[in-house]
């Protein structure tokens, strides 16, 4: 019997993401999805991704326009982790594939929205962000062999065992319900 592995529910840009994370570290991993890997609420995202790219821009400078948006209620060190963070998740977006929309230099194409005092803004297909890079991560997903992939099957149900998740039970679509065990 194999031995429990990491299971990832959802396929957002989250579950996508740290299924290729944690793959590309030599885990092997189960991906659930309810119905397929490209159907996920991230691939209705419009918006574009704030990010500090630009010249005369910085990951603190960024920091302290999201936390003078938030009026009080983002936590600081959230904001600097994503703010810092942000520049190599792009980079390794690119590396993967995604592809984001440019000016006619070539160079990445940054919009000034909201409370952002610099262009910071990168978008992909103009408003179908989050689509274009639901597409690109479900490649890349899809041809890793670390990654099992359920699509149309259901979690009903997380299993827990003295306090803590052990697990979930699944029902796939037109199938048996079972258990699927699970180290995280």
């Amino acid at each position: 019997m194999n031995s429990p592995r990491p299971v990832i529910v959802g396929t957002g840009i989250a579950g996508l993401w740290t299924a290729w994370r944690l793959a590309a570290e030599g885990h092997r991993v189960v991906l659930v999805t309810k119905e397929t890997l490209a159907d996920s609420a991230s691939a209705w995202a419009q918006g574009g991704i704030a990010v500090a790219l630009g010249p005369g821009d910085s990951p603190s400078q960024h920091a302290a326009d999201t936390l003078a948006a938030g009026g009080g209620l983002a936590d600081p060190e959230a904001v600097r982790i994503l703010t810092s963070e942000g520049p190599d998740r792009i980079y390794e977006l690119l590396a993967m594939g995604a592809k984001f929309d440019r000016g006619p230099d070539g160079k990445l194409g940054l919009g000034l929205e909201a409370a952002h005092t610099k262009p910071r803004i990168i978008h992909s297909g103009g408003d179908r962000t989050g689509a274009a890079l639901i597409s690109c991560l479900a490649e890349v997903v899809r041809e890793l062999p670390e990654i099992e992939l359920l699509e149309h099957t259901e979690v009903t149900s997380l299993l827990t065992e003295n306090g803590a998740v052990v697990g979930v039970a699944i029902l796939p679509s037109g199938g048996t319900a079972s258990s699927l065990p699970a180290s995280a």
